[in-house]
């Protein structure tokens, strides 16, 4: 199961702002990207593209909106 889910670094921690349905003591692979509206934590296109998850451009490749976004080229 992939979920995407947003998250606030305090104190050094990753807080989720929703409850994550983990089992304890269970692994995931995290795939960091920051908010929009975070102008100081803005990734530039090579940056996200070298630092996303297979998954993640996985996902990315495979969504509709950006094919029909780029359908005119």
């Amino acid at each position: 199961m992939i979920t995407m889910i947003e998250a606030v670094y305090e104190n050094g921690v990753l807080r989720p702002t929703r409850p994550l349905r983990l089992r304890e003591g269970q692994h995931v692979e995290l795939t960091l990207v920051p908010k929009e509206n975070d102008e100081a934590a803005l990734l530039t296109d090579a940056e996200f593209t070298t630092l996303a998850s297979e998954v993640a451009l996985g996902r990315i490749w495979n969504d509709p909106v950006e094919d029909a976004a780029w359908a005119h080229l």
